[in-house]
């Protein structure tokens, strides 16, 4: 049976405790860009604009940032201070790597594309369109409920299960 489906409501992560974390931590860039490994001081890397990772890669950390974040090569991500592993907060995010992504991917505004042999173990919330190609395994669910870095509290108690989109 075809049927409409109701909209599934994207939970709004309020990204402020990890702007404050990562500015206590000297980890606040405008615009970053890296072909090499980098674990950021506090686990969480804050970017006013857009991010590039490329080559061969292990980012032990978060990436959150306001643009676009574009990941290739092969890339491996694994946070440490709290299960985000890269969030955009007003633009795309793009993954050409045949690498490992562990945790949470949250687009709040923008789209999300996966393609080469990358996989991702965690969630996927995407408030735009999800596009998928290649041969990678786009999720192995793994629950990632975000946490605030510094250990306050939780943004949210109800959560979707396994990814979320709409338009």
């Amino acid at each position: 049976t075809l049927a409409a489906v109701p909209p599934v409501a994207i939970p709004d992560i309020d990204l402020t405790p990890y702007y404050n974390w990562a500015k206590s931590n000297g980890e606040v860039h405008s615009g970053f860009s890296t072909s090499s490994s980098y674990t950021p001081a506090g686990g969480v890397l804050w970017v006013d604009g857009d991010v590039e990772i490329s080559g061969h890669a292990v980012i032990n950390g978060s990436i959150i940032a306001t643009g676009n974040i574009k990941i290739s090569g092969a890339v491996e991500i694994n946070p440490t201070t709290t299960t985000i592993a890269m969030a955009s907060r007003d633009g795309d995010i793009n993954n050409t790597s045949s690498g490992t992504i562990n945790g949470l991917i949250y687009a709040k505004n923008g789209d999300y594309s996966q393609t080469a042999n990358g996989v991702l173990n965690g969630q996927l919330i995407v408030n735009g369109t999800i596009k998928k190609g290649g041969n990678s395994d786009i999720i192995n669910y793994v629950r990632s409920v975000p946490t605030d870095p510094a250990g306050a509290n939780t943004p949210t108690t109800a959560w979707p299960v396994v990814s979320a989109w709409q338009k």
